[in-house]
């Protein structure tokens, strides 16, 4: 478990920024979650991000929108400037999502264990791999949880698979990123693949943040009031209630429960956060792991400068302050999630029984 820069969750921010991105909350909370991630440091985590949510999400109808996410991480990587996420990120909130399929099909791969349907008789003159027949033709008939089942089956030879799909359909490589899961690269092709050319937005156009909208980013980040009103005034937003599909660190019971980390233990589980492990390490610190406790070595001086510079005080806090970030998270399915932000007319349904992984 880690703790963000204003001691939220980490894993909690993350699903809160893809829920307000997806369900277009306001833009001003998916902003405020993408500064909530970048601030405390988890730079390369939220590039890993950006490249799922653009595979699960828009890339199957936006393919044009992988250049231009290229291009924002090449301007990254020369100035580290926060404004080139955001501008991904804006794009992302303003588009339409194409459809949920290929997260339903990541995730399914989880859990689909057996084959749905068989397939019988002689294969189609256009499958030349036999050893893929039960995949192409899964693919071809929009058998989704077949397809799963034979993508976990195959998961290892990703790159025959993916050579195949694209000899399958007569085409060339389709993807420029240097994203590292393959496997949904490859799921991610199969679905471009199978839309007809006027379902494709072939648009070059891309938007970028305001002046106003990079000031309310940076101004996130900007501390000018006392350390005790830090959580009042920087926490904008509260942690959404909608993702207790996922597995999130608050249901792991070999962790204290949220109000105690909150109050107790919140030096210990932010030390594993960039952010928060720079300012720790100016001091001579030891951690108890079985307490879930980071004690100052000297008890006085450093101990009291620490506290003059980061102790924000949040087992002091109102209520409301602390709600931001321990709210009250019901369990539920992933098809309340799914269905929650893309409606009823969803093309299957995932395992119900089963906390999901993103």
């Amino acid at each position: 478990m880690k703790l963000t820069r204003f001691l939220y969750q980490f894993g909690e921010v993350k699903h809160s920024l893809i829920y307000s991105v997806l369900k277009k909350t306001s833009f001003n909370e998916c902003l405020f979650w993408t500064s909530e991630f970048y601030y405390s440091g988890y730079f390369l985590e939220l590039w890993k991000l950006i490249w799922k949510i653009y595979y699960d999400f828009y890339a199957i109808i936006h393919p044009k929108l992988e250049k231009f996410i290229i291009k924002m991480k090449e301007k990254w990587d020369k100035k580290r400037k926060i404004v080139y996420i955001l501008h991904i990120f804006k794009n992302f909130y303003h588009n339409n999502i194409s459809s949920p399929i290929v997260f339903l099909v990541r995730m399914a791969l989880e859990t689909q264990k057996f084959k749905t349907k068989s397939y019988r008789g002689r294969p189609p003159s256009w499958i030349k791999n036999q050893k893929y027949k039960n995949l192409l033709l899964s693919i071809h008939n929009k058998h989704y949880k077949n397809i799963a089942y034979y993508l976990r089956r195959f998961k290892d030879e990703k790159s025959e698979v993916y050579d195949t799909i694209l000899e399958s359909f007569n085409v060339t490589r389709i993807y420029e990123s240097n994203y590292e899961d393959k496997l949904h690269i490859l799921i991610d092709t199969m679905f471009h693949l199978s839309l007809d050319d006027e379902n494709i937005n072939t648009q070059n156009i891309h938007l970028q943040v305001t002046e106003d909208e990079l000031k309310y980013v940076t101004e996130t980040n900007t501390i000018s009031c006392k350390l005790y009103n830090v959580l009042k005034e920087k926490r904008k937003f509260k942690i959404r209630t909608e993702i207790g599909c996922f597995k999130l660190d608050r249901y792991n019971r070999a962790y204290p429960n949220v109000q105690q980390i909150q109050w107790y233990h919140w030096k210990y589980f932010a030390y594993n956060t960039p952010l928060w492990k720079e300012r720790f390490d100016k001091y001579k610190i030891k951690l108890d792991h079985e307490r879930f406790k980071l004690e100052f070595e000297d008890d006085c001086d450093e101990f009291e400068d620490f506290h003059e510079k980061y102790y924000y005080e949040p087992d002091e806090q109102s209520k409301d302050v602390q709600e931001r970030s321990i709210v009250d998270i019901p369990e539920i399915s992933i098809n309340d999630w799914i269905i929650n932000i893309f409606g009823e007319e969803v093309l299957f349904r995932l395992d119900n029984k089963n906390k999901y992984t993103y």
